[in-house]
């Protein structure tokens, strides 16, 4: 194995170095097919009477779009994580939720002018977030949670177009990273 393609491959054992590279933000998460799920409600005054619904749905919209579910207890903790998140309240018999999705993942970074402290205190746990989906919904109560239902569909479609898109850029401005990173896959 060539020294390059070592070090290549380092790039995707190590996810700090990604930051010396000026990957974007999207960039660094061309490489998810594995995820979590996770899922906050604070929606208030019935107007979301079953998340649990909500986060089946999910979790069925991140299948078809080709993710595959990990268990959040027995996975890496750099395993990314589809956060969604529903926050809202009742107005009358009306509803207004904020309803949005998120991927982010758990990298460790190195901290600045850290060479003098403890090699334990020289790098940092630090969450990147991809915000991938937002909306405002409003109606009545009754229709709320299927109004929720169908942005979660939406949400999970353009999970997938950003992670392809991710991709896309990935393949164009990293071509060695992208080489080195189709090279280590097994599916």
């Amino acid at each position: 194995m060539s020294i390059r393609r070592y070090c290549l491959l380092l790039l995707l054992l190590i996810p700090q170095i990604t930051f010396a590279l000026d990957l974007t933000t999207e960039d660094m998460f061309f490489d998810v097919k594995n995820v979590t799920l996770s899922m906050s409600d604070g929606v208030e005054d019935g107007c979301l009477p079953n998340p649990q619904s909500v986060s089946a749905r999910m979790a069925a919209a991140l299948r078809r779009n080709a993710f595959i579910l990990a268990d959040p207890e027995n996975s890496p903790r750099s395993t990314p994580d589809v956060e969604v998140n529903a926050m809202g309240y009742a107005v009358n018999e009306d509803c207004v939720v904020v309803f949005t999705v998120a991927l982010s993942r758990k990298l460790n970074a190195d901290v600045p002018h850290a060479a003098n402290l403890p090699a334990a205190d020289q790098q940092a746990s630090i969450t990147v977030k991809l915000p991938v989906y937002r909306s405002l919904l409003s109606g009545d109560r009754q229709g709320m949670q299927t109004q929720i239902e169908h942005e979660v569909d939406r949400a999970g479609d353009e999970l997938g177009v950003a992670v392809d898109a991710a991709k896309s850029s990935v393949k164009a401005n990293w071509p060695q990273l992208w080489e080195a990173y189709s090279a280590v896959q097994v599916d």
